[in-house]
């Protein structure tokens, strides 16, 4: 079993640029880290599995990364992934976007697939605006849809 801490975040500033042609939002905003976390759980499993009081799994952004990571891949190895919540549930402190980037750090991990940084922040994207922020550390500035990240 592994355990990560899955970090929420904080909008400094957040300006609304407009709306763009894909349907997002253009954004402008800092956004830091803080020290309110889930905790995630990874198990070795017969079966890709995502469990979360109040969310149902095929609901669940991480199980949809789960599921990608491990077909693209090609792994053999199946995991059960167990949520602790403690960011509240749509309070704008990325709590969903945070377990997706957690997920994809810790399945990375458990599966020997040595990603780099841009391949993790590619299946970032593939699935939220603000995810690839959760794969850095701290505080950044983005802008785009949430995407673009500068240090």
């Amino acid at each position: 079993m592994n355990i990560l801490n899955s970090y929420a975040k904080i909008n400094l500033g957040l300006e609304v640029l407009g709306k763009r042609s894909d349907g997002f939002h253009e954004i402008s905003s800092i956004l830091c880290k803080i020290d309110l976390f889930d905790q995630i759980s990874f198990f070795n499993s017969d079966e890709n599995q995502v469990s979360q009081i109040g969310i149902n799994q095929n609901e669940n952004i991480v199980f949809t990364v789960l599921d990608y990571m491990t077909k693209k891949y090609n792994s053999g190895q199946k995991l059960k992934i167990v949520i602790d919540k403690k960011i509240p549930y749509s309070s704008g402190m990325g709590g969903g976007s945070s377990n997706a980037a957690t997920a994809i750090e810790g399945i990375n991990k458990i599966l020997n697939l040595n990603l780099d940084s841009k391949e993790k922040f590619d299946i970032a994207r593939k699935f939220g605006s603000d995810i690839s922020f959760f794969l850095v550390n701290s505080c950044a500035k983005v802008s785009g849809r949430g995407e673009i990240i500068k240090f």
